[in-house]
């Protein structure tokens, strides 16, 4: 992602709390320089809220995975402790899950964040989010939402397994953008095998609609072969120790690339009434790259650095995509488990590897 598409995204979901990214930018350095692995800023906290779901995402990383079926969620009393905790960070929190809405009182729990001073945004597959719950989001000070639109109806409902879930999502997406207040809204599709061809659809369905943007999502997935090279990396980097994974995958595969950059080109041309942004921005032998069967892996991981995520039942993981525990907020302080053993020694063993490990390929914080 350039600078201008960088800007761009920034500008259309706005949900960098100023503050502790400042920070994080003036103690990067010294902390990737430090050889500790101690991390003195935390800019985001991505709180999955509930694994529950109720439409079925023929992509979604989650819905094979061990982790999907953990239901001991954190109780909003829990969650405000956690709000507590974040305030002297500043750092904002982003709401996701499972689908959040299934939460009876996602409202208060936005509300408690909010009322600690913090960014506060969510997803959503929209189908809940009626015109009761989506005032009460508002009302209690929702920064941002994304609706997820995986294209026209039949795709859409195909790619959710859930006839009825396009219908839904649009005419709630409708309600909320009309009435959004101070609140940003903005949809997202995944770049799916089901909507191949049919994505320059998704700005036409939503074109009606006072968006603040839409996103293009590349599917994250390993190949069995990276998952091998990880395991080897891992294997010697953390020897005794099982190496986590949510997900593992044949690979893409059966997808015409030329078609898929050829209707890239054509989105990022348009003339649309909202920002159109890609995550990432992927032309040409990039695209193709991403879509290899085994993809060289570039750059350094940051958000182990500047971000954490925290599981329904308070596990605090260093990583998506390698779930690693570092703590459970239900014993010990956030910023204890922070700058724990485990932490720092996750960060470490990763600037060991050269700052990324072969499972951060296609991850979308890289």
């Amino acid at each position: 992602m350039n600078l201008l598409r960088l800007a761009r995204h920034l500008n259309a979901i706005r949900s960098a709390p100023l503050r502790a990214a400042t920070k994080r930018a003036a103690t990067l350095i010294p902390d990737l320089l430090g050889g500790e692995g101690r991390s003195r800023a935390l800019v985001n906290i991505t709180l999955d809220i509930t694994y529950r779901c109720n439409v079925q995402c023929e992509f979604c990383f989650l819905k094979d995975s061990v982790l999907y079926e953990k239901r001991d969620e954190l109780t909003l009393e829990e969650i405000e402790t956690l709000a507590d905790q974040a305030k002297p960070f500043g750092a904002s929190f982003f709401i996701t899950g499972g689908e959040p809405f299934l939460r009876k009182d996602i409202a208060k729990v936005i509300a408690a964040i909010k009322a600690r001073g913090l960014k506060v945004g969510m997803n959503t597959n929209g189908t809940l989010v009626d015109a009761e719950l989506g005032a009460a989001v508002r009302e209690a000070g929702l920064d941002y939402i994304i609706f997820s639109v995986h294209g026209p109806k039949e795709i859409h409902d195909c790619l959710e397994n859930r006839t009825g879930a396009f219908d839904r999502a649009i005419s709630n997406l409708e309600l909320f953008a009309a009435n959004k207040g101070r609140t940003r809204v903005l949809a997202n599709c995944v770049v799916a095998k089901g909507n191949a061809g049919s994505l320059d659809r998704v700005p036409d369905v939503l074109a009606h609609i006072p968006l603040d943007g839409l996103t293009f999502q590349h599917e994250t997935f390993l190949t069995a072969n990276e998952v091998a090279r990880n395991r080897a990396v891992w294997d010697v980097l953390f020897p005794g120790r099982d190496m986590p994974m949510v997900f593992e995958s044949s690979g893409y595969g059966g997808r015409d690339l030329d078609e898929l950059d050829r209707e890239v080109e054509a989105l990022d041309r348009r003339d649309l009434p909202f920002p159109v942004l890609f995550k990432p921005f992927l032309k040409g032998e990039k695209l193709r790259s991403w879509y290899a069967e085994d993809m060289d892996v570039k750059g350094r991981c940051l958000y182990i650095w500047t971000d954490t995520r925290i599981e329904p039942d308070g596990v605090v993981n260093a990583c998506q995509v390698m779930p690693t525990p570092m703590g459970n907020i239900r014993e010990t302080p956030l910023s204890e488990i922070l700058n724990g053993t485990l932490s720092r020694e996750f960060r470490a063993k990763n600037q060991e590897a050269g700052g990324v490990f072969p499972a951060c390929a296609r991850c979308c914080k890289l």
